[in-house]
């Protein structure tokens, strides 16, 4: 078996299994129809993106119903301006995110008995998985 490179960039596309296809050698390779042989599936582990949710300042934050692909009880997420941007985060957020536990067919991610001490605002909830290194502000990739 021959390895696959996407290149370097970080998948950004909703967590879910997905259909690879196969397109020859000597094509151009650039029109979906030109992958004609179907090659297996990919799973992209991770949230599905665009998922809204609403903390009130001072009081505990409990975001639930996080729905993706094989969402881990070690995964984090944080909220941030821009997710995979450096940075120290925001004022007043845990530093090392949210911890995730696993509920039914969503995760369930919460601040434990602490209370937020941050702005009124709109945030990014960013994403990382258990198994990348989560432990600076700007490695949460997905949001």
């Amino acid at each position: 078996a021959l390895p696959i490179c996407f290149g370097a960039a970080a998948a950004t596309a909703t967590g879910g299994q997905y259909q690879m296809c196969w397109c020859a050698g000597g094509y151009s390779c650039s029109l979906a129809e030109q992958f004609r042989v179907n090659m297996g599936m990919l799973t992209l582990v991770g949230p599905m993106v665009q998922q809204h949710r609403t903390c009130v300042a001072g009081q505990r934050c409990i975001i639930g119903d996080v729905l993706g692909q094989d969402l881990s009880n070690s995964d984090m997420i944080i909220a941030l301006d821009t997710c995979s941007s450096t940075g120290d985060g925001l004022p007043g957020m845990i530093a090392s995110g949210l911890q995730g536990e696993i509920v039914s067919s969503g995760a369930t991610y919460h601040f434990g008995t602490q209370t937020l001490e941050i702005s009124a605002g709109t945030y990014r909830l960013c994403w990382c998985p258990s198994f990348a290194p989560c432990t600076l502000i700007g490695q949460q990739s997905v949001d």
